[in-house]
C-alpha cells in the first residue's frame, strides 16, 4: 500500500517537474522570438517611391524595353509594392 502511495507521489512531482519545465521553455522561446522580431522591425527601411525615366531602359534586350515602355510613363511616380 505505501508503496503505490510513494509511486503516485513521485510521479505527481515527475508531472510537475516536466509541466514546469515546459512553461519555462515556452516563456523562453516566447521572449526570444519577440526580441528577434524587434530588430526585424527597427532595422526595415521605409518604402519610398522613386520616378521611372525612359533613359533607365537603355541597354536592356527590345523585349523587356516594350514591356516597360506600354507599361510605365516617362517620369511617372512609381511606388513599391
Amino acid at each position: 500500500m505505501m508503496a503505490i502511495v510513494w509511486s503516485a507521489l513521485a510521479l505527481g512531482v515527475l508531472a510537475v517537474a516536466l509541466w514546469s519545465i515546459s512553461a519555462y521553455g515556452r516563456s523562453r522561446w516566447a521572449a526570444a522570438t519577440q526580441a528577434l522580431l524587434g530588430q526585424l522591425e527597427a532595422a526595415r527601411l521605409p518604402a519610398r517611391a522613386f520616378r521611372f525615366d525612359v533613359r533607365e531602359l537603355e541597354g536592356l534586350p527590345a523585349p523587356v524595353q516594350r514591356c516597360f515602355r506600354a507599361v510605365l510613363k516617362d517620369a511617372r511616380t512609381v511606388s513599391p509594392s
